[in-house]
């Protein structure tokens, strides 16, 4: 699980616009969106296109900025769907905003061949449906993980991640304890883990 899905508190208060929330969401993230931004990225869907990385470290600065004053605009916050994972939901607007300043500047960037080698400039196509395709794979993955799981478990993943309901309230329903809600958080984030190692689909998820 993502850190707004495993943490409903946190995913509250992000949705609130909470400044504490929003910086605990910002600096669990910023690695991620500054290392693309940094390095570039190559395309998913065909013809693939290799995006250079941004080399000014203020033009870097600038971007990872926008990229998070996208993803936290009151609209975009209050319409968080938390099933939905975080990261790749960034790192698109990162990607789409590095193709769009690409496009600002007249410039191209190279294709690749089958072995790695460029070819030919070809213009740029925002990377909405590759990055789209990633997130569904990694929702759909979830979705049979939890599928898979005892009614119990299930019971207790729906109160909890899709309720968004606290500890307390949690324990209070399944007539348990905060220890044992705690220690079943434990055990579906690592089973999810393992799960989506065993996919190919930890990176991106």
């Amino acid at each position: 699980m993502t850190l707004l899905q495993r943490d409903p508190v946190l995913c509250e208060g992000f949705r609130r616009g909470d400044r504490g929330s929003l910086e605990r969401v910002y600096r669990h993230y910023l690695d991620d969106v500054a290392r693309l931004v940094r390095l570039g990225f190559v395309t998913t869907r065909e013809p693939r296109v290799s995006v250079p990385g941004i080399r000014s470290p203020q033009a870097q600065c600038d971007l990872i900025q926008e990229v998070f004053l996208r993803a936290f605009s009151r609209t975009a916050r209050e319409n968080y769907d938390p099933s939905q994972p975080f990261r790749p939901y960034l790192l698109r607007i990162a990607k789409n905003l590095m193709i769009d300043d690409l496009r600002r500047q007249g410039r191209e960037a190279p294709a690749l061949r089958e072995d790695g080698a460029e070819s030919e400039p070809i213009a740029l196509a925002a990377e909405d449906a590759g990055a789209k395709a990633e997130e569904e794979r990694c929702l759909e993955a979830v979705r049979r993980y939890i599928s898979s799981l005892p009614a119990a478990a299930q019971e207790f993943y729906r109160l909890r991640y899709q309720e968004s309901l606290p500890q307390e309230e949690v324990a209070r329903r399944l007539d348990s304890s905060r220890r044992k809600v705690r220690r079943q958080e434990d055990v579906l984030r690592r089973g999810l883990k393992k799960f989506l190692m065993d996919e190919g689909l930890w990176d991106g998820c």
